[in-house]
């Protein structure tokens, strides 16, 4: 096929000068243009383009030619052939891709077509000269007549310039009839040249229409087209949206998770050592406490109620048996005695003796109440009154020491139970150092302060009794 090198207003020109057919070959890059190419470069139909002096252009379907001769003839589908004629009317377009038959034949029929249109226009021509040129001889030969004589005459002329010799020798009523038919076909030529001129204008309108329409869906194709792809262009806007938003909700609760679990691990932490802490402290406590209960249930700290009134301590151990305290009591008194407990009521007999003071629940305080016995109050000096004395006091005695032991608890004196001379010797000494704090102990008023002093104390037991005193035992 040869296709013309040159642009699109050179090949109409060279068109029009040969009065052919202007062929535009619209091309792309796909499947069917590939296809379509090879049709065109068939032998046959390059032999029929160039029979028929054809002149065929080539132009690409995204190139400024293309649009340029789409402004004009609408493009719709890639690849297509448009076969324009003299008159710019396109006599026929193939788009897309078609069979080889198909092709063909419809090159051909294009190629006829526009053959059998440039032979009716130059008919008509020939007809309408010899039309003319009958009327004027006849017109020359007979200037004298009327206007309808002259259109008869005018008639029979052309009509009897074409018969032959013989024919011109008829009589008149031949030539009547004949100028009548010639008239006839006169007219009916320019009927049938109204009609043709008519059925031009009306394929020119239809062809028009049919242009406005493919050029109107074409319009409503691309709005349709670029609708749908807003449509498009906002579903992707709102798709990216929505996974922007999932994408922060989930750092947020990734975020809260991590928060939440680092709180829980520090709050399980603080918890442990917490729980460690108060573990350690009630371990320490509970150390400390059966350090003093052990301490505790190996002394026993027993307090002696005396007939006169007076008191005297030692410790044993918890283990003793109450004959130690006995033979104690019996060493300082140089009599037999009996021990009682005020509360609850009970008084030691000789089978309490082998018993220990857990045994007797002596451990690990007691206040034991000594009387002396039946057979021994003659010999006991200093006894008179003063033993039922303490009998009645006992009680109040018993609470008073247990309360004052937990505040200020009078030194231990120890004695050994084999040493009777040392132990007399400590009770005489326990007995003047009584007697003495009670003589050397001073009540000393000052405004709304009563000051209490012993002493004995160290200085870091002396207090300040008062309401608002700060410091405490």
């Amino acid at each position: 096929m040869e296709w013309f090198s040159g642009n699109i207003p050179q090949a109409i020109q060279l068109a029009k000068e040969r009065g052919s057919i202007f062929l535009v070959y619209v091309t792309g890059e796909d499947e069917d243009t590939k296809g379509m190419d090879k049709m065109w470069e068939d032998a046959e139909v390059s032999e029929m383009c160039k029979r028929d002096a054809t002149v065929a252009i080539k132009i690409q379907g995204n190139s400024e030619s293309c649009t340029f001769f789409s402004q004009i003839y609408p493009v719709v589908i890639i690849p297509s052939a448009y076969f324009i004629g003299n008159n710019g009317t396109p006599l026929e377009v193939i788009g897309g891709k078609v069979d080889a038959d198909s092709f063909r034949q419809k090159v051909q029929n294009v190629l006829e077509r526009n053959k059998s249109n440039e032979a009716s226009p130059a008919q008509s021509s020939q007809q309408q000269h010899m039309s003319s040129a009958a009327s004027s001889s006849a017109a020359s030969q007979l200037p004298g007549t009327s206007a309808a004589s002259s259109s008869r005459s005018d008639v029979a002329m052309a009509a009897t310039s074409e018969e032959e010799e013989p024919q011109k020798k008829k009589s008149k009523p031949e030539l009547d009839d004949r100028v009548e038919r010639a008239r006839e076909l006169l007219e009916k030529k320019k009927a049938l040249k109204a009609q043709e001129e008519f059925e031009k204008e009306r394929l020119k309108e239809v062809e028009r229409r049919k242009t406005g329409q493919s050029v109107q869906q074409l319009k409503q194709f691309q709005q349709e087209r670029e609708i749908l792809e807003v449509k498009e262009q906002l579903k992707k806007e709102k798709e990216e949206e929505r996974k922007a938003r999932e994408h922060i909700k989930l750092e947020i609760a990734r975020d809260r998770a991590e928060r939440n679990a680092k709180y829980q691990t520090e709050k399980s932490q603080k918890t442990e050592q917490q729980e460690a802490a108060r573990k350690a402290k009630l371990v320490e406590q509970q150390r400390a406490a059966a350090e003093a209960g052990a301490r505790r249930s190996e002394t026993a700290r027993i307090q002696f109620r005396l007939p006169d009134g007076s008191s005297v301590s030692n410790q044993f151990p918890s283990s003793e048996r109450l004959q130690a305290a006995y033979e104690f009591v019996v060493q300082r008194m140089d009599c037999d005695v009996t021990l009682s407990t005020a509360y609850p009521r009970r008084t030691f007999t000789q089978s309490d003796m082998d018993a220990t003071f857990v045994d007797l629940q002596l451990a690990p305080t007691a206040v034991l109440i000594v009387v002396p016995a039946s057979g021994s109050l003659g010999n006991s000096s200093g006894g008179g009154g003063g033993g039922l004395l303490s009998l009645l006091f006992a009680p109040f005695m018993v609470i008073w020491n247990l309360i004052m032991s937990f505040f200020a608890p009078s030194p231990a004196l120890t004695q050994n139970s084999n040493s009777s001379a040392g132990s007399s010797s400590s009770t005489s000494a326990a007995g003047g150092d009584r007697e003495r704090q009670s003589a050397t102990k001073r009540s000393r008023q000052e405004g709304n302060i009563r000051r209490m002093r012993n002493p004995d104390d160290d200085d870091d037991e002396n207090a300040t009794w008062n309401g608002n005193s700060t410091q405490q035992m």
